[in-house]
C-alpha cells in the first residue's frame, strides 16, 4: 500500500474499503505447529527505513475507523504499531488509483482508442538501459 501514496490510502480508509489487521495466526490442521505475527514485528524494519509505518500516511481520525485492534490508544503512546497487513476491496482501489492518475498532469490518459500497431524504437534512439 505504500507505494500507493497517502492519497489513495486516505481515501480507501476514508470509505472504510481498507480493512488492516496487525496479527496474524497460523496453525497445522492436524498437528501441534503454529505461527504468530504480529505488526510488533516490523517496528526494527519500520525504524531502519525498510519498511513504511503507513500511520505516518494518516491522522488519528481516519485511523480510528481502520477496524484496528490495537488497544493502545492512550494519550502517551501516540505511536502505533505498524500494521502487518490490510484487505482492501477491488472496486475501490482501482478508483481510487483511477482518480490519481487523472490529477497527475505528467500522465496522459487516453479513453475509447484502439490500438493497432507498436513499433520499438531503435537501440540507437532508446540509449542505454
Amino acid at each position: 500500500l505504500s507505494y500507493l501514496g497517502p492519497s489513495v490510502l486516505q481515501s480507501l480508509v476514508k470509505y472504510n474499503r481498507c480493512g488492516v489487521y496487525n496479527s496474524m495466526q497460523i496453525w497445522e490442521h492436524d498437528g501441534p505447529a503454529q505461527l504468530h505475527f504480529s505488526g510488533e514485528d516490523l517496528e526494527g524494519a519500520v525504524e531502519d527505513g525498510r519498511l513504511v509505518d503507513l500511520n505516518s500516511y494518516l491522522n488519528d481520525s481516519s485511523v480510528a475507523g481502520t477496524g484496528s485492534n490495537d488497544s493502545s490508544s492512550s494519550a502517551d503512546n501516540k505511536r502505533r504499531r505498524p500494521w502487518l497487513g490490510a484487505v482492501v476491496e477491488d472496486g475501490p482501489l482501482v478508483s481510487s488509483l483511477w482518480e490519481e492518475l487523472k490529477k497527475d498532469d505528467r500522465i496522459d490518459l487516453l479513453d475509447n482508442l484502439q490500438i493497432k500497431s507498436i513499433q520499438a524504437p531503435s537501440p540507437s534512439l532508446m540509449g542505454k538501459i
